[in-house]
């Protein structure tokens, strides 16, 4: 039943002892998070209803600074590339506190300020090390950087000279071309810092998860092209541990690869032992927790329990580097490296602390705070599972020299009622040993017993023992998770101390809850699916007004790109209504008229509070000059979800009813809360639960709450990851997705400006108009970088026509879209393609030529027609090709049909297939 996995990294310590240091040529291993920098407080701008992680200690009244006009733009700002010095400085002590020696991060060209971050920060011995990025051919990109690093007072150096790593050089740049970067930055700054080139091209699995291994020649290739950088350079770095995975044989899941890894680091050594080399040039490994991106996610290692970090973490302080580079595990978030999240609590401090102790030669110790009677446990389970995915509740013990003895470890899984639905034999393992204790889970078969798991971990040391239930995360057990794979990994001595007047419930609608800690709670958050709907914190809070109850409707207005937008004001009011409050991120403001400037406009959503009893007679106004003046009719919001309108120039504009937090309160620090809210359902099967979280970072989770109405059950056929075989299953038909797109325009709009995305009737919500995670669905611009933007398509933002593809009224009465070719395209909401399982994708298109795409998800789900022929590739499937031609210039009905192990393209009733080698995974 349970298999267990458990390895021991004494190693790490005995190899330590034989030497008076680690490192190679540093005088210390330097043990460095990759940081963007993100703010490390909440943005506003949508993250509380994404699939992304959330800091652990938001804090939204530390000082703010203004952007400074010699380090940054405003466009810089909205990009999320702002930042205080309160920000800066409270990271650099989550950094100090969790062992690590600095930071090390991009200083991009406009980013100045960090270094002027880093003079100021009052954290003392916390270094810095900036990450170069190889962007021109001459070397000019890198002189600002070189000569910051040179000039910084808080850089790391070794012999008086800078140390600075590289992103991925080698993949852009040869070793003559680095030669001639480096002599120029040398005449330019002196013989005064040291470089570290990344080689992480050398990262390529295919051949290892072909052959189990790489062969001798490639072997000796890989070390012929690192030799190659190390005579022009002072040291190499693999950065990207993250891509090293391969595909479990049953599950089809993509974990780390450690044997890959072992044989890249061993070559890596064996070149920098070599008398050439050994003693003057320095070597850097990474270590890291997972990769977690929905563009490219298929091919970076998942978290895997923790194992993904400890495997990668023993085999990088195994080989004694002079740097160990932790990289961002999330795109979304990336400042997570480095500081403790709700998903993660402070599970990856007490790994690390166990890893850097050995490396250091120090002794194990508690975290301060821990209550040594019971086990350094960390519960890790998947935040979301899809019938059929590989779940595995990995329970990872982290000796911390506090207990000895043997430990024995047994698992229950539970509905959201209590009742047991599987169990699972006890593990043992030593307590003084890092070992990671792992009960898999059928996903199909749990889906189909309960909507919400439990899980209870019980645990024993001879006579002691005791039982872990209260207070662990919920899983939502749903058949489309989005692109969710997080996991939960809660450490049980940071459980928050809750008494017995503690109590959650969930009645007509809405969430009750009193509760009680023994330490003060700084937020509690009530959630809907894993989304944060509601933030409760201080009460005197303005954004606490900013949610709708029997009394109130609350609108969030969100606006397109900046560089599609004059910078100007903006003048907004409704009419109507017979009161109106209006909140951006300086506060909240009364009146029925609201100026705000092109920031608040376009990077962060506001929002408008009206009585609810005046929706249907209120009508928003919207003035930006040049760009879009109109009025939208806030009962149609009200009903719909939804409204968006198109400007000139591309531009867009939603406005959303609003059921959520619109953003973080103040900390309440109280040991008692009590609220009741009234909670939305975006979907018909809904999982609820609330989250406290205290202001010294401990959590507990409320059992979960159902609410799904009843419904005949319909059929699946999902992958099963226990045993790799298809399988049948039945759900209710409330919990599987179906969408149905109608593009007639919305009755308030004759001109069809107005968008309503779907027939399916849930809730719907955006922020930017296609921005991540958005149900407004009608889009052709990017919102908030390159990611949501499909393949192969780069607009010309100077040269924007049109934000939307067009209506067409057919003769026959119905309504089509009409698409340039360009750049105009229809997003499918998250959640809307089941994983693991099978789906169908049917439309008809009217081609005006005989190539172009047709579907993208980056490396998902392609679809293309080329030479009349349509072509897709899937999760395992490379490419499959229709067996008829697509006629021009006439409607052609097309399906796309993926059976678990068949994928089939059904053009005009004529059927091509090809195997499917992995589950269906559409993000």
């Amino acid at each position: 039943m349970g298999v267990i996995s458990r390895f021991i990294v004494a190693s790490v310590a005995i190899a330590a002892e034989a030497s008076p240091c680690c490192a190679r040529v540093l005088d210390r291993t330097l043990v460095l998070p990759q940081c963007e920098f993100y703010p490390l407080r909440e943005q506003d701008r949508g993250y509380l209803h994404r699939y992304v992680d959330q800091p652990l200690f938001v804090d939204p009244d530390l000082p703010e600074d203004a952007p400074s006009a010699k380090f940054e733009t405003r466009r810089h700002r909205f990009w999320g590339e702002w930042y205080s010095q309160a920000d800066w400085n409270r990271a650099q002590e989550l950094g100090r506190d969790s062992g690590f020696d600095g930071f090390a991060f991009f200083p991009r060209p406009h980013r100045a300020r960090y270094w002027d971050a880093m003079e100021k920060s009052p954290v003392p011995d916390f270094v810095s090390v900036p990450i170069a990025y190889n962007r021109d051919s001459d070397g000019q990109d890198f002189s600002q950087w070189f000569g910051q690093a040179v000039r910084s007072t808080k850089a790391y150096r070794h012999d008086g000279k800078a140390l600075i790593l590289s992103y991925r050089y080698a993949n852009r740049g040869s070793p003559a071309e680095l030669k001639a970067k480096l002599d120029r930055m040398r005449r330019e700054h002196g013989d005064a810092f040291l470089f570290v080139c990344d080689v992480s091209k050398i990262l390529n699995p295919d051949e290892a998860i072909s052959n189990g291994r790489l062969s001798d020649a490639t072997v000796e290739k890989h070390k012929a092209f690192v030799r190659d950088y190390l005579r022009v350079c002072d040291g190499v770095i693999v950065g990207d541990a993250f891509s090293i995975m391969h595909f479990e044989e049953k599950s089809g899941a993509r974990v780390f690869f450690p044997s890959h890894y072992e044989q890249i680091a061993s070559l890596l050594k064996a070149v920098v032992d070599e008398p050439e080399f050994r003693g003057r040039k320095l070597l850097g490994l990474s270590s890291v927790l997972a990769h977690e991106n929905h563009t490219v996610q298929f091919w970076t290692a998942g978290e895997d329990g923790l194992r993904t970090l400890t495997e990668s973490m023993r085999i990088a302080c195994t080989a004694e580097p002079d740097v160990i580079l932790m990289p961002e595990w999330d795109e979304f978030n990336e400042n997570t490296c480095l500081c403790p999240t709700l998903a993660n609590g402070f599970s990856v401090k007490r790994v690390t602390r166990y890893f850097l102790s050995g490396l250091r030669h120090q002794p194990l110790v508690p975290l301060p705070g821990d209550d040594v009677s019971v086990p350094n446990l960390v519960v890790s389970c998947r935040r979301s599972v899809s019938p059929g995915e590989r779940m595995v509740v990995d329970v990872l013990n982290v000796p911390d020299g506090s207990r000895t003895g043997r430990l024995e470890v047994s698992l229950v899984v539970l509905d959201a009622e209590g009742r047991t639905v599987e169990s699972h034999p006890a593990q043992t393992t030593d307590e003084m040993s890092l070992a990671h204790l792992r009960f898999p889970v059928d996903s199909a078969a749990l889906a189909e017993r309960t909507r919400a798991a439990r899980l209870r971990v019980t645990w024993r040391n001879g006579s002691a023992h005791g039982v872990v239930e209260d207070g662990l995360s919920p899983v939502d057990v749903v058949p489309a998770s989005g692109c969710c794979l997080k996991e939960i990994h809660q450490p049980v001595r940071d459980l928050a101390p809750t008494d017995c007047a503690t109590k959650v419930e969930f009645a007509g609608g809405r969430i009750k809850a009193r509760l009680a800690c023994l330490v003060p709670i700084r937020y509690a958050f009530v959630c809907g699916n894993g989304l944060i709907q509601h933030v409760e914190g201080d009460a005197k809070s303005d954004c606490m007004r900013f949610r709708e109850d029997e009394s109130n409707a609350v609108f969030a207005i969100s606006g397109t790109r900046p560089d599609m937008l004059d910078r100007k004001k903006f003048r907004y009011s409704v009419a109507g209504a017979s009161s109106a409050e209006w909140l951006d991120r300086k506060g909240a403001h009364p009146g029925k008229t609201f100026s705000t400037d092109w920031l608040s406009s376009v990077g962060d959503p506001y929002y408008l509070r009206i009585p609810r009893a005046d929706v249907d007679n209120s009508k928003l106004s919207i003035d930006f000059s040049g760009v879009y003046s109109g009025q939208i009719p806030l009962g149609v919001v009200f009903r719909e979800g939804v409204v968006v309108v198109e400007g000139e120039r591309g531009a867009q504009f939603s406005v959303t009813r609003f059921r959520r937090q619109s953003r973080y309160p103040s900390a309440a620090n109280s040991r008692e809360m009590s609220f009741a809210v009234l909670v939305a359902a975006d979907k018909p099967s809904m999982m609820y639960h609330v989250q406290l979280v205290t202001m010294d970072g401990r959590m507990w989770r409320s059992r979960p709450f159902v609410a799904e109405p009843k419904s005949a059950t319909m059929a699946m056929r999902v992958r099963s990851a226990i045993d790799g075989g298809l399988r049948n299953i039945r759900l209710p038909s409330a919990r599987i997705p179906r969408i149905a797109y109608d593009f007639a325009p919305s009755a308030a709009d004759a001109d069809g400006n107005m968008y309503l995305p779907t027939d399916d009737r849930f809730l719907h919500f955006a922020t930017v108009l296609g921005g991540y995670y958005s149900m407004a669905t009608l889009w052709n611009r990017c919102s908030s970088g390159s990611n949501d933007l499909p393949l192969g398509i780069r607009p010309d933002w100077k040269r924007v026509e049109s934000a939307a593809p067009k209506r067409v009224h057919e003769p026959d009465g119905t309504w089509s879209l009409a698409f340039d070719g360009v750049d105009d395209f229809v997003a499918f909401p998250w959640e809307t393609v089941p994983q693991n399982s099978a789906y169908r994708i049917s439309f008809e298109i009217f081609p005006d030529s005989d190539g172009g795409a047709l579907i993208s998800s980056k490396m998902l789900l392609n679809v293309r027609l080329e030479d009349g022929i349509i072509h897709a590739s899937a999760a395992g499937v490379r490419d499959v090709a229709s067996a008829v031609r697509v006629e021009c210039s006439k409607w052609n009905k097309v399906e796309l049909v993926h059976h678990g192990d068949r994928f089939d393209i059904v053009v005009n009733g004529v059927t091509a297939s090809a195997p499917a080698k992995l589950p269906a995974t559409v993000m």
